[in-house]
């Protein structure tokens, strides 16, 4: 008895990926800075109980000094800036790359939100206003980590892909516009241009990417026993260890954060990993 809880215990602690059966594995991909690299914006602006903080270009250069972005983090919004008044709502707005995006949002925790219909009346929130990547422009395929998607698909493993955009239907913009949104038909139908199909993809419109795991893939009785999280933002990689990582009835694994297309992150070694939890 006394070697086979050894036994027992060396395996629970043995957590190697991808030792289940193939339909048992849940893979779930970032898009942005993950699977690909691409040219769309996303705009953001500061406010303070309700209102917009900035009165100026000088203000916003100052707040990106602040937040540690300069100029290879922006990329021109809709009206063809990099900094603008917008020209309805008069609020001051800077234009960036997906990339640029996590190091922004982290040092709000969880006080930011989509869109600048959506500004809490008390407290210092960051508004992210997603519309600018309404659609899916330009973008660069990172091989290595669709390779692995293709891996996933092909072994016969569950494939979703989970991007901070919205998905579908109509967002307001900074500017007050509604924007209709297709981005996810348009990942759908980039990835499958690139030989990878997965079975679906989701926005998540800057939501937590933890939670709609939870919502959307656990709780029934065929829960997945290995959970494979790719992204290249901190807070969703610190949200899926601190929601799921041992808290539910599947091995957590993650990879990232860091940029895959700059090597910062290895979709095949996880950065990660996490026993089902104790019953």
């Amino acid at each position: 008895m006394k070697h086979i809880k050894l036994f027992e215990e060396y395996r629970r602690d043995d957590i190697i990926p991808g030792d289940v059966f193939p339909h048992l594995q849940l893979h779930v991909f970032d898009f942005d800075d993950t699977l690909a690299v691409s040219k769309n914006a996303s705009a953001i602006a500061l406010f303070i109980d309700g209102q917009a903080v900035h009165n100026s270009r000088h203000d916003v250069i100052d707040w990106m000094v602040k937040l540690g972005l300069d100029k290879n983090d922006l990329l021109k919004g809709p009206r063809g800036q990099f900094i603008e008044e917008t020209p309805h709502t008069k609020i001051w707005t800077v234009y960036i790359k997906s990339g640029a995006l996590p190091k922004v949002s982290k040092q709000f925790d969880d006080k930011y939100v989509t869109g600048s219909g959506e500004i809490p009346k008390h407290g210092k929130t960051l508004a992210v206003d997603y519309t600018p990547s309404s659609f899916i422009g330009r973008a660069k395929p990172i091989e290595n980590v669709i390779d692995k998607l293709k891996k996933a698909i092909d072994d016969g493993a569950q494939t979703v892909v989970m991007t901070a955009r919205k998905g579908e239907g109509e967002g307001v913009s900074m500017d007050g516009k509604t924007v209709p949104h297709s981005n996810a038909r348009d990942v759908k139908a980039y990835l499958k241009a690139h030989g990878a199909d997965p079975d679906k993809v989701y926005g998540v419109s800057g939501k937590n990417k933890a939670d709609k795991i939870k919502d959307e893939f656990l709780g029934t009785d065929e829960d997945p026993e290995e959970i494979h999280f790719y992204d290249d933002d901190e807070n969703n990689i610190d949200a899926v260890k601190n929601k799921l990582g041992g808290k539910v009835d599947a091995e957590v694994f993650t990879y990232g954060p860091g940029r895959f297309d700059k090597k910062e992150a290895d979709p095949n070694k996880p950065t990660s990993k996490f026993p089902k939890r104790k019953k």
